[in-house]
């Protein structure tokens, strides 16, 4: 029972030591109300995209401009970000009653899309090995 336990160890050190991870740091920019939160999601395949990041932020918003935020631990692979400025904090984008939003919104790649989102393969990008990425999205 021992020996199991050593090599599930051992095992789980080489795992770790096989999957870097690295750290993304997204600059918003164009903030022009200093209220709510910015909510922002990190995304790793299409089927999920806008749906289930795989992490996710909120982040108050005190001052207007741009601000910083950091994805950390992030496994070397494809990803797409999207964002918006959840004014007045309610915790939803608003939107008018044609379903156009009412709040700044933005994605990764500054992709836009033809009569709603753009896709995953629009706002996608590669996390490589040793490459922190710095991404600028503006809203």
């Amino acid at each position: 029972m021992k020996s199991i336990f050593i090599i599930c160890v051992l095992m789980s050190a080489f795992n770790l030591q096989q999957s870097p991870t690295e750290t993304i740091t997204v600059e918003v920019t164009n903030i022009k109300e200093a209220s709510g939160f910015i909510r922002i999601g990190l995304y790793d395949r299409k089927d999920v995209f806008m749906k289930k990041s795989v992490q996710y932020h909120k982040v108050p918003v005190h001052q207007t401009g741009s601000c910083k935020i950091n994805f950390e631990n992030i496994p070397t692979g494809r990803y797409a970000i999207s964002l918006y400025h959840d004014k007045n904090g309610n915790g939803k984008l608003d939107s008018n009653f044609m379903k156009i939003p009412k709040e700044p919104y933005g994605f990764s790649n500054n992709a836009s899309g033809l009569f709603g989102p753009p896709s995953f393969e629009q706002a996608s990008f590669e996390v490589q090995k040793e490459a922190n990425l710095m991404l600028k999205i503006k809203l």
